[in-house]
């Protein structure tokens, strides 16, 4: 077994991205809504849900498809978008946005993974995802997907 783990670079004396972008840039326009991150690894939750508050957003965590939809059942108006992982046990990322789907057609979706977004978009195409982040998340990255499934960037959407 190979475990890969990465991390953004982030020279944290003068909050800079070593990709050239500033800390402060990503953060100036702070999102809301309540999103739903659903993710079997529990560092993908912890550190997803410190970046979503961050942006300013409410967080609901699940770590499995199965406990998404109890939360997603109990409250469906409540939730804004929902961050969803592609492959996790007791329920994967396909049948809990079918299931999704079936409740609210009309809520976003971001499906997370760490496939490329060729991959996704071929087993996704035509049922209405927002758009796709690679894992793991970069701020920045994660904070124009979002704008862009919640309608607030209607630059890309996937297919």
């Amino acid at each position: 077994t190979t475990v890969k783990i990465l991390f953004p670079a982030l020279d944290t004396q003068q909050g800079v991205h070593l990709s050239g972008q500033s800390e402060q840039s990503v953060s100036d326009r702070k999102l809301s809504g309540t999103v739903l991150l659903v993710d079997d690894e529990d560092t993908v939750r912890v550190i997803g849900r410190k970046m979503l508050e961050h942006l300013g957003m409410h967080v609901l965590t699940a770590e499995n498809g199965l406990k998404a939809l109890e939360f997603f059942r109990d409250n469906p108006q409540d939730i804004s978008l929902v961050l969803l992982d592609l492959t996790m046990p007791h329920l994967g990322g396909e049948d809990t946005f079918r299931e999704i789907r079936r409740i609210r057609k009309d809520l976003p979706v971001i499906i997370s993974s760490g496939y490329s977004e060729y991959e996704v978009g071929q087993r996704f195409a035509g049922k209405g995802v927002s758009c796709f982040i690679q894992k793991p998340y970069q701020l920045a990255v994660l904070k124009t997907k979002i704008m862009k499934a919640m309608s607030l960037d209607k630059t890309e959407t996937l297919v």
